[in-house]
């Protein structure tokens, strides 16, 4: 999966007013001995920005600006730095970061909806019952306030819950995928469910007093239900370190008639739902589009058939290794600036190694070329219907009178005719699908999303289909949401066209009308 932060770096550097400066004096200066971290704000499962978050980061305090960027200089080095980011109305985000002398850390924070909050009578305590299966239950007496009395009368619940078998919203999971196990030793693991509770009274926090536990509910989620075992441990987030730590187990169990995971929780914090997998571990190298090594890049390597994520950065000779899961599948894309590789994905090996041990005897993927991006395009929707489509049309470079089209039917290329690609075909709902365009010439280009689904599967004005534009050359960021009002029920949203003019200079010309499929996705 590859998202708009291709074009991160450059934008941040037009940030002067949510973020640290340091005054840079004349002649050569000090050697760097700190790095900087510099991203954006937005709403989980989107691309929304996110204006106004309280950011911390060792001790220090940002506030993203009204497009959600932030950034924070003079950072030492190290692993596992924890950034914390909180907003009113979503849960606390958790990012675990590499920091490197001298570069630039590029943060992507993704903020979880809180649900909406419920009352309790903190004497009586009861069930609080969200979205998506989710419940908390309290016992009697169980809430505490800040200094330890018993909160008395009535609060508030919220919950948060994040499903990590979908990759739109597995970036906002907390920390990392990794944690502490009760023996000390750190591991890898996949997600079965992440789930917040906040109980309140007015601004004030609660939490269970000492000895007391409540009892968390999560749903299985039906894709993963082949793989879930009876038990599967459970850990707790400590955001100040930016780490899970087990505590607990979590068992399988079916309550009213739904396949769920019960487990006893004795604090209030983000709780997970995670097995630790065998690892084995993947290289290869990056090179930019002249074929150039490129140091310092971040590789992100997401489990295609596990709910898992890692990172890794390139050495100086533009190469890495990374721990993944053994025998399994993984999607590889490296991103820097606004460069990134398309995603690649692959089959782990079956050998159980680490990449620690011996980054040579790790399975080689070869060369991931990184290519410049002159437009990104990112499609993401709900639950139904499952399969929405995207479609790119535009005039063939070197024969304008004949037109491309980019869809699931011919994904393009990025490095040749019609240098633009999608990434995926997602037909199993949420996205994202992603087109990167590498080049463009004179005329007019258009995208659409077509309900592959079909109507009667579920109406594409209430798919919440969200279409991110960015051009990064012109510093063009747009975000559209399908219209809610179809009245011939067609199956065609006419998202926007892009006109390219003999400078090169893009403008956008917004549509946001239906159409039947039939009438074809050219101007």
């Amino acid at each position: 999966m590859k998202t708009n932060q291709i074009v991160r770096a450059v934008l941040i550097l037009a940030l002067t007013s949510c973020g640290d400066s340091t005054p840079s004096g004349t002649g050569p200066g000090p050697v760097a001995v700190a790095g900087s971290v510099a991203g954006r704000v937005r709403v989980a499962g989107g691309d929304e920005a996110l204006g106004g978050v309280t950011l911390t980061l060792g001790g220090r305090t940002v506030t993203a600006n009204e497009q959600g960027w932030f950034s924070f200089g003079e950072v030492p080095p190290g692993e596992g730095v924890s950034l914390v980011a909180r907003h009113d109305g979503y849960a606390e985000g958790v990012m675990a970061l590499t920091v490197r002398v001298g570069a630039i850390t590029s943060a992507d924070v993704a903020l979880v909806r809180m649900q909406p909050a419920q009352p309790i009578d903190t004497a009586a305590g009861g069930t609080i019952t969200g979205a998506s299966g989710v419940s908390v239950r309290f016992p009697a007496g169980a809430l505490v306030t800040a200094d330890g009395r018993a909160a008395t009368g009535m609060a508030t619940v919220a919950l948060a819950y994040l499903d990590a078998s979908s990759m739109a919203m597995r970036v906002a999971f907390p920390a990392s995928f990794t944690g502490r196990r009760t023996d000390g030793t750190t591991v890898p693991f996949e997600s079965f469910g992440v789930v917040a509770v906040d109980v309140r009274q007015g601004s004030q926090a609660l939490s269970l007093a000492a000895g007391m536990s409540a009892e968390l509910t999560l749903p299985v989620v039906p894709s993963q239900a082949a793989a879930a075992p009876a038990t599967v441990p459970l850990w707790s987030l400590d955001a100040a370190n930016a780490r899970w730590a087990e505590e607990g187990t979590a068992t399988r169990q079916t309550v009213a008639g739904r396949d769920v995971w019960v487990a006893s929780v004795p604090h209030l914090s983000w709780w997970n739902v995670d097995l630790p997998y065998e690892t084995t571990c993947v290289r290869a190298c990056v090179r930019d589009p002249q074929g150039a090594t490129v140091p310092n890049v971040e590789v992100v390597l997401n489990g295609v058939d596990y709910s898992g994520s890692s990172r890794a950065w390139t050495g100086a000779d533009g190469c890495f290794a990374a721990d993944v899961k053994r025998a399994s599948q993984v999607s590889v894309f490296a991103r820097q600036g606004v460069l990134a590789t398309e995603p690649r994905t692959a089959s782990t090996p079956s050998t159980a190694m680490r990449a620690a041990s011996n980054p040579q005897a790790c399975g080689d993927l070869g060369t991931l070329t990184m290519v410049q991006a002159v437009a990104q395009i990112t499609l993401t929707w709900g639950a139904a219907p499952r399969d929405l489509d995207s479609h790119f049309t535009g005039p063939t470079l070197g024969s304008p009178a004949t037109r491309f089209h980019v869809y699931y039917g011919g994904r393009g290329d990025l490095g040749q005719a019609p240098f633009a690609a999608l990434d995926t075909d997602d037909t199993s709902s949420y996205g994202p699908e992603v087109i990167t365009v590498s080049r463009m010439t004179a005329g007019r280009y258009r995208y659409s999303v077509h309900n592959y689904s079909g109507q009667a599967s579920g109406a594409i004005e209430r798919s919440g289909a969200t279409v991110g534009l960015i051009v990064p050359r012109q510093g063009i960021v747009r975000r559209y949401d399908v219209p809610a009002v179809n009245p011939g029920s067609d199956n065609v949203w006419r998202v926007f066209d892009l006109v390219v003019d003999g400078a090169g200079t893009i403008s956008v010309e917004t549509i946001g009308a239906f159409a039947a499929s039939g009438a074809g996705y050219n101007p």
